[in-house]
């Protein structure tokens, strides 16, 4: 979307948009990739659409249980969604005591369903209203909260609408946690359901490499036509206590366009604003 706001701009005599740095590093990563796959060459598919997507867990606990204040990093987040240049963005932990400081045009919450703590940013138009699904399945300290899925549409110039699903699944190691995790990825399949339009599915979805549960957990997604938009990259870590990948990006094709990953990256210049490092990821959507 990024070349096509660049070349309307130049028909119309105005500056192009600047590239931020979050795109640029999008683009790097992209094109490095493309030459591990096509052997440098350019791809002859007709490309319809690109989007530049992201999850960040923003750590909006109040201190001490958040050890850095959020009332210091959330203008820094604000910062960071401002300028980033993405199209669509998912958010996690923007508990109820946060939410005035997330102070962007273009985030919207659930209106209803609890404190879920799940936003969405973008600055296009939103076709269906952000909504919340609560998890049944939930135990422990997560019960205080509406942890769930949240649903919405946006409008993708020159493809059409895309289902949007921002989640947050249960958090903690060990096999009882990771119990209650697999129930809520069949809660959030079952809102995914069979929905013909393309789809986002990311999020926080602290799942544990060595759990075989988790393991499993991850199976049902991708064998539900979801595909890790970091496939084939080693994004590391993105919880910076934890040596895990818990934030992933998820995309699934529809009637109206074939959706692929072409990249993947954590933003590690992000490390001061949470204790998760924002995944990014550049989509690639092509008419049918």
């Amino acid at each position: 979307m990024f070349s096509r706001r660049v070349a309307a701009a130049a028909d119309c005599g105005q500056d192009p948009p600047m590239a931020t740095p979050l795109r640029m590093a999008l683009a790097l990563a992209t094109a490095l990739a493309a030459g591990r796959a096509h052997g440098g060459e350019p791809s002859s598919r007709g490309e319809a659409a690109s989007l530049d997507v992201a999850t960040f867990n923003t750590w909006g606990l109040p201190f001490p249980i958040a050890w850095r204040p959020r009332e210091r990093r959330f203008p820094g987040i604000n910062k960071w969604l401002g300028d980033g240049g993405l199209d669509i963005v998912g958010l996690q932990e923007v508990w109820t005591g946060a939410r005035h400081l997330l102070d962007l045009r273009g985030v919207t919450v659930p209106s209803h369903g609890g404190d879920s703590g799940l936003a969405l940013y973008t600055p296009h138009r939103i076709t269906r209203p952000a909504s919340l699904v609560p998890f049944v399945a939930a135990r422990g300290v997560d019960r205080l909260k509406a942890k769930g899925v949240l649903v919405a549409g946006v409008e993708v110039p020159d493809v059409g609408e895309v289902t949007v699903l921002v989640t947050h699944l249960q958090a903690g190691s060990g096999a009882r946690n990771a119990a209650v995790r697999s129930a809520q990825i069949d809660e959030l399949l079952a809102v995914l359901g069979d929905d013909p339009r393309p789809a986002i599915v990311m999020g926080d979805f602290n799942l544990y490499g060595a759990d075989a549960v988790d393991t499993a957990s991850q199976a049902r997604l991708v064998e539900a036509g979801l595909v890790d938009a970091a496939i084939g990259a080693d994004l590391g870590h993105t919880h910076q206590i934890e040596p895990e990948r818990f934030d992933r990006v998820f995309v699934r094709g529809g009637e109206s366009a074939r959706m692929d990953a072409a990249t993947a990256i954590v933003d590690r210049s992000a490390s001061a604003l949470s204790d998760h490092l924002p995944v990014l990821a550049r989509l690639r959507l092509f008419k049918r």
